[in-house]
């Protein structure tokens, strides 16, 4: 479990900004509660960054570039 979450990790770094852009561009005018927001955003953005890293990765040309 280790050895995957530290060959996904330098995808993870890459990717998460996606992820922080579409949360931008679609939720931008509604204002949730900071201190619930922030620890549900950062978790739910980290999931969805690795579990596309490892899909990715899955694919023989996914190892190559993730």
């Amino acid at each position: 479990m280790i050895d995957t979450w530290c060959s996904c990790s330098l995808g993870v770094y890459l990717i998460h900004i996606i992820y922080l852009d579409l949360y931008k561009k679609y939720m931008a005018g509604t204002r949730p509660n900071p201190w619930l927001s922030i620890p549900t955003l950062t978790i739910v953005i980290l999931i969805l960054s690795f579990l596309t890293v490892y899909i990715i990765r899955k694919f023989p040309i996914g190892k190559k570039i993730a």
